[in-house]
């Protein structure tokens, strides 16, 4: 039988398992952004505990572009971004199960070094 990624992520954070520190997501956003509003959306029905991730281990940074003349040079043409240890992790549009998925690969990343 086949291990999904859900079952594969659990493990990573399972009885014994330690990531380094928490998981941290960093939000690009702006006002009156539609795209922003609708990953914000996405992000508030991702099913963490699905993910394996424990309560207190996450952390998502909001960060609005127009608060910061490099982050609006860096990401004013492609908000949203969601980061997760400097990379993106999704842009523009994504849906829930997008991110959870590119989420469960990052961490599988991270624990594997």
């Amino acid at each position: 039988m086949s291990v999904t990624w859900q079952q594969r992520i659990r493990g990573l954070f399972g009885a014994g398992r330690r990531t380094e520190g928490p998981v941290r997501l960093v939000f690009y956003t702006r006002s009156a952004c539609p795209l922003c509003d609708e990953m914000e959306s996405a992000l508030e029905r991702v099913r963490w505990k699905r993910l394996g991730i424990p309560a207190g281990a996450l952390r998502i940074e909001r960060r609005d572009v127009e608060s910061d003349p490099s982050w609006e040079q860096r990401y004013g043409q492609s908000i949203p971004v969601l980061e997760f240890e400097g990379r993106a992790l999704a842009k523009g549009r994504a849906t829930t199960q997008e991110i959870e998925r590119r989420l469960a690969r990052r961490l599988e990343e991270r624990i594997r070094g």
